[in-house]
């Protein structure tokens, strides 16, 4: 159809399918080269997501779909150039994402790397989740996840918005 938009995801392996080693290699490259990604410029960032972005897409993704297998955050953690601003934002991006959404998937498996992984254990720590999450991980990880508070709902309240006005191009704003 002329005119249609279609957005393409990068292709990537399975839910079920085995993440080869050179794979996740490479996606732990590629987080790990974007370094602190705060303390850089905006074009500098430009420049990191339009090399990078297809090694965050494919986590968000898999992420998302529950598809992602730990060995490929394995890469990450362990790897020898990682600051602790890519294990920020993998603690506060992926496995929050990983946690919240598909706890009965990956709890046993990070359960596990906690008990035997002091680099797990300080990733980990960085995870904010929902009470209703938190209640069903593991001991072990459970004790490295902070624990959320438990006068504070999880569904955010309502907010109100400024009122608009009721004729349609008219702005609220006088001018003058």
């Amino acid at each position: 159809m002329v005119g249609e938009l279609v957005w393409r995801h990068p292709a990537g392996p399975g839910p079920d399918d085995e993440w080869p080693t050179p794979l996740a290699d490479a996606i732990a490259r590629a987080l790990v080269s974007c370094g602190d990604y705060d303390q850089r410029d905006r074009d500098e960032r430009r420049l990191l997501d339009h090399r990078h972005w297809w090694a965050r897409e494919l986590l968000w993704l898999a992420g998302g779909d529950g598809a992602l297998p730990l060995e490929v955050l394995d890469a990450v953690v362990h790897h020898p150039d990682a600051s602790p601003g890519v294990l920020g934002s993998l603690a506060s991006g992926d496995l929050e994402t990983l946690l919240g959404s598909h706890a009965d998937r990956y709890a046993a498996g990070l359960d596990e790397r906690v008990r035997t992984d002091a680099a797990w254990r300080e990733v980990l720590s960085g995870v904010c989740v929902d009470r209703e999450v938190w209640d069903r991980l593991p001991a072990a990880l459970s004790a490295v996840v902070p624990e959320p508070p438990r006068d504070v709902p999880s569904t955010p309240a309502r907010t109100t918005r400024a009122k608009k006005t009721s004729r349609p191009g008219i702005s609220s704003r006088r001018k003058g």
